[in-house]
C-alpha cells in the first residue's frame, strides 16, 4: 500500500503540499488542481509552463531545479 502524508498548506489557503511514497512531492491548488513537482518541473524546463509557473520559473532555471530534486 502508497502512503501518503497530510496535506500541508504552504501559501495561505492557495498550495497545499505533501509527501508521498519514495519522495514524491503532491502540490494541490486551492481550485483543487493536482500535479508533482517533477512533472511541473518538466513542464518549465521545456518551456511549456503555463500560468504562474511560466512567469516565475525559466527554463534554465526549472532543469537546475529538477536535477537536484532526482538527485535527493
Amino acid at each position: 500500500m502508497l502512503s501518503y502524508g497530510p496535506w500541508k498548506a504552504v501559501d495561505g489557503a492557495a498550495l497545499h503540499v505533501r509527501r508521498g511514497p519514495e519522495g514524491l512531492i503532491c502540490l494541490r491548488s486551492e481550485h483543487g488542481d493536482c500535479a508533482t513537482l517533477t512533472f511541473l518541473l518538466e513542464e518549465a524546463a521545456q518551456g511549456r509552463a503555463t500560468g504562474e509557473l511560466a512567469h516565475r520559473l525559466g527554463p534554465g532555471e526549472a532543469e537546475l531545479v529538477l536535477k537536484a530534486v532526482r538527485s535527493r
